[in-house]
């Protein structure tokens, strides 16, 4: 049973993330559908808060135009007559795209403390036995854990009294929507590239993944080295489940101008799929890419080197802790011009923690040249 059984569907349609913040700007104690959702989830996940939960994926009842341009703020115009600014037609800002879960990572939501997700280190072996030995030879499994721990990523936004105000289903979206890419951005990237430092998780680069090298100073990858990262995959029986590659857009480049052997087919490519879209594969497989893979990775005198990883992406474990995502509204922001004009900073909090389960189920290159290539 998830948190949502305990409320009528036509009460969370209701549900204003909004209002939740317009209560907590003005003092109050958020109650209504908002305030009894945030008080079961702490209660369920055994948390306090100083503001309110949100849950992710609270359904509105509405569709709602998910496109992502949106306006902050409406403004004051020439001859004291105000300026909308159009949602629909307000350039959003650019960000890294989130891919991991689209490649299959494992969410584990609504943790309650620390977990250890009990692993096989080894399997037993087999043995064969004539009758007439006693016992057969003993061979047990080595069972070890996964420890994932909570770790929390803030990030704030600084809201205007008028947006706060606005009951628009187009300004409700663009709150929720710019928390969750925000939050979801951040999140991708410490999968693949978290230095498990300074209390944030460790990503599959920086990880004990296998690396397969090009060069001492980097290199042009062939088809070969591409297939070497499925066999490497395959040798340590990983290859199963749920498969595929991700690379930078500098790595797209590459990979995409160069033919795996004369008269046949470039490594990247974009095909149709179905219903006019299209989708990119690498090698066979599903290809993603994004700015959350570095292409400023460096190798002896090689500069400006990016990576390719390719691997079981069911084995990257996300862990999410509290049932929903911690808001807190400070109010009157730096004081001073600000408290005038009523400005509130929206502080999301979201504690996570990332794991591998096998190292064996990534396999990488991490020295890629990209000359030719825009990095930036």
């Amino acid at each position: 049973m998830n948190y949502y059984d305990s409320f009528a569907a036509s009460d969370l349609r209701k549900y204003s993330l909004l209002r939740a913040i317009k209560m907590c700007g003005e003092g109050k104690r958020v109650g209504g559908i908002e305030g009894e959702v945030s008080q079961e989830l702490c209660k369920r996940n055994q948390t306090a808060t100083a503001g309110f939960i949100f849950p992710l994926g609270v359904p509105t009842g509405a569709d709602v135009d998910r496109a992502e341009r949106r306006a902050l703020d409406a403004t004051a115009g020439s001859g004291a007559i105000a300026t909308i600014l159009d949602p629909a037609n307000f350039i959003d800002a650019l960000r890294a795209k989130a891919v991991v879960m689209a490649l299959g990572a494992t969410v584990l939501p609504g943790l309650i403390g620390n977990l250890d997700l009990p692993r096989e280190a080894t399997v037993a072996a087999g043995s064969w036995e004539p009758d007439s030995t006693p016992a057969p030879a003993e061979s047990n499994p080595t069972i070890d854990n996964v420890a994932l721990t909570p770790k929390t990523c803030t990030v704030f936004t600084d809201l205007s009294r008028k947006f706060v105000l606005q009951s628009s289903l187009g300004a409700e979206q663009f709150v929720r929507d710019d928390l969750a890419r925000v939050l979801g951005t951040e999140l991708d990237r410490v999968a693949l590239n978290g230095s498990g430092a300074s209390n944030q998780p460790l990503g599959i680069l920086q990880s004990a993944a296998q690396i397969n090298a090009l060069g001492t100073n980097g290199g042009t990858p062939a088809w070969s080295d591409v297939l070497g990262l499925q066999t490497g995959v395959g040798l340590g029986d990983a290859d199963f489940g749920a498969l595929g590659y991700v690379t930078s857009p500098a790595g797209r480049g590459v990979l995409a101008n160069i033919v795996k052997a004369a008269g046949q087919r470039f490594i990247w490519e974009t095909c149709a799929v179905a219903d006019g879209r299209s989708a990119d594969f690498c090698g066979g497989f599903p290809g993603y890419s994004t700015t959350n893979i570095p292409a400023n990775l460096t190798k002896g005198t090689g500069t400006n080197l990016t990576a390719l990883v390719y691997g079981n992406w069911r084995d990257l474990v996300i862990g999410m802790w509290g049932g929903g995502v911690e808001i807190i509204v400070d109010k009157f922001v730096g004081g001073g011009s600000n408290s005038a004009t009523g400005t509130v900073r929206i502080v999301a909090n979201l504690s996570v923690d990332i794991a591998i389960r096998h190292v064996q189920s990534f396999h990488f290159i991490s020295d890629i040249l990209t000359a030719g290539q825009p990095t930036s």
